[in-house]
């Protein structure tokens, strides 16, 4: 947007620690300038999400939209941050571009039994000298969407089950009006370590490995994450593996970026089953995810 100055208000959402700093970047594709134009490619993601809870489970909904027609990938590589193996890191802080960015207007999530969730975008507030609107990140969909924030935000959704079918609807905005279905994946099992225990301590001598039951679901992807928030430093490092892999592993080169203090960060491994949807501009992927998370340090 650029009427008058600009003023951005950024949420991070499930973040490590209170903050609401956006990861840094530089953005992907950030030299392509969307521009709102019907030419103009686009992509996006729209994220139906389970957390596991010990009691109770925690349902919620958020989409993110870009610049660019290819859908990013879940452990791509930002700027010159490091990486290692299959996962990559972002480090530091920065703010979104303020460019417009593209959107599917009204986002509706459901189910065989009705509505689940739905979504807009967040409004735009002109006053007579500034512009302001509100971005939100999230940590949900690996590193390239990380340093991202996206123009939605994150919801409450109702309940869904294993093998339902998920739907997601758009009435349009800089897309054609969607319609895109995906399968829920099975709950995560057999995780080690715990992530249900106390603070895990994570050795900064060693991998980081972490393990699971393959979903009899084929073709699904599990994320590892690790996020680490102090006075002085970001850092989010993510990794990815296929579902029947069983395991995958946060190389020790990379454990040793996070700070040695007593800061508590947020382990999360997540199960994502993506299908896709292809239209003029781009493509928009609809992903169920079921997660666990927890606390841990890097002493």
């Amino acid at each position: 947007m650029r009427v008058g100055s600009l003023a951005i208000s950024v949420a991070l959402a499930a973040s490590c620690g209170a903050t609401a700093l956006a990861p840094a970047g530089p953005a992907p594709d950030a030299a392509v300038e969307w521009d709102g134009g019907s030419r103009s490619p686009a992509h996006g993601v729209v994220l139906a999400e389970v957390i596991q809870g010990a009691s109770s489970d925690t349902f919620r909904a958020f989409a993110d939209f870009a610049p660019g027609s290819d859908p990013f990938g879940w452990n791509g590589p930002v700027g010159d941050h490091p990486t290692a193996g299959d996962c990559a890191c972002v480090q530091g802080i920065s703010t979104p571009s303020p460019f417009g960015l593209p959107d599917a207007a009204t986002i509706r999530l459901g189910d065989s039994g009705g509505i689940l969730a739905e979504m807009s975008p967040f409004g735009v507030t002109v006053t007579a000298d500034s512009t302001s609107t509100t971005y939100q990140g999230t940590s949900d969909l690996g590193s390239l969407w990380y340093v991202y924030p996206g123009g939605y935000p994150q919801v409450d959704a109702s309940a869904w089950k294993p093998g339902d079918v998920l739907n997601m609807r758009s009435s349009g905005g800089s897309f054609p009006p969607l319609n895109v279905s995906v399968t829920a994946g099975g709950r995560l099992t057999g995780l080690s370590p715990s992530l249900a225990a106390a603070e895990l301590n994570i050795s900064r001598d060693s991998d980081f490995t972490v393990s699971w039951t393959p979903d009899a679901l084929p073709g699904q992807t599990v994320l590892l994450a690790l996020r680490q928030v102090t006075p002085n430093s970001l850092i989010a490092c993510f990794c990815a593996a296929p579902d029947q892999a069983g395991m995958l592993a946060l190389p020790a080169s990379l454990v040793a970026l996070y700070a040695s203090d007593a800061s508590t960060c947020q382990v999360e491994v997540e199960r994502l089953n993506v299908s896709s949807v292809d239209t003029p501009i781009g493509t928009v992927q609809l992903v169920a995810a079921t997660a666990v998370a927890g606390p841990a340090t890097v002493p």
